[in-house]
């Protein structure tokens, strides 16, 4: 899209904006990235500094720019959430007919290799009877397949659900029928150490607790915002035992939601449309 822009742009004399997402994390990802997509990542980062305006999903990737491009003038926009849904829901306890009083760990996201689940999986048979863990999200039959087999062969059906996902709309809906959220995210790569997943903001927005790998980007965040606690997601342990502080504590969990539920509003996307909008109407109103 960006090379589309930047043609249109240059011949119709109009200026144009862009979102590079993970764009400078193209030589840090799971692998290495071969000839043609190394060609290709370059050819856009030398289009993308030409735009009017250009929008950075997390710290890390704005601080990155302009380390690389110090006449560029990268503007920081979170996925943050919408309005917060009115109450708790009940949609997975329903749907996984889980007992009232269990607690509920949620996964929202992909069902993909590289997404910790098999540690979280692991996790599972490591924590107190009463406390369930949940992955929704779409993926590959294949994955789910693994994924399921791996749940069977650890004996922890019973307290583990693998469950389609749900509209995004109802996403943060369904979130706030969970206790916490968890994010398993990998350390290896660039994606998953240093960017701000859309995961974090829905349960967030969903006022709940965040479980989180200890890496610079969604760990960063817990830390600093006070919203949960992390763990070494290399460690099936780590996370159990993560898991299981979360709830051991009444009142620091409710601390956990109170942090999570001001965070939701310093990080909404009303707030971050601000930033977007006057990015935009400064270059159709100069």
């Amino acid at each position: 899209a960006v090379p589309v822009a930047a043609w249109i742009s240059s011949w119709r004399r109009i200026p144009f904006v862009c979102d590079v997402v993970e764009l400078s994390f193209g030589r840090m990802r799971k692998c290495e990235p071969g000839p043609v997509s190394r060609r290709m990542i370059l050819l856009v980062e030398t289009l993308f500094i030409r735009a009017a305006g250009v929008f950075a999903g997390c710290p890390y990737l704005l601080e990155d720019l302009r380390k690389r491009h110090p006449k560029l003038r990268p503007v920081l926009v979170l996925n943050g959430p919408t309005h917060p849904p009115d109450g708790k829901g009940s949609y997975l306890r329903e749907r996984c007919d889980i007992p009232a009083g269990h607690r509920i760990v949620l996964y929202v996201g992909l069902l993909s290799a590289g997404r910790g689940l098999e540690n979280f999986a692991r996790a599972a048979a490591l924590v107190p009877e009463g406390i369930h863990c949940v992955v929704m999200g779409p993926g590959g039959k294949e994955s789910r397949q693994k994924l399921a087999a791996l749940v069977n062969e650890l004996g922890v059906g019973d307290r583990f659900h693998i469950i389609d996902a749900v509209p995004e709309r109802d996403v943060v809906r369904v979130c706030s029928s969970a206790d916490a959220g968890i994010s398993p995210v990998n350390r290896d790569y660039g994606n998953g150490r240093f960017v701000l997943n859309n995961k974090l903001f829905q349960y967030i927005g969903a006022g709940l607790p965040v479980l989180s790998s200890d890496v610079e980007g969604v760990g960063g965040f817990v830390k600093k915002a006070g919203v949960g606690l992390v763990f070494d997601e290399r460690e099936p342990r780590s996370i159990a035992e993560a898991i299981t502080d979360c709830f051991s504590d009444s009142a620091r969990y409710d601390a956990f939601v109170a942090r999570a539920a001001e965070a939701a509003v310093s990080h909404s996307w009303q707030k971050q449309e601000e930033a977007f909008l006057a990015c935009i109407l400064s270059h159709v109103h100069p």
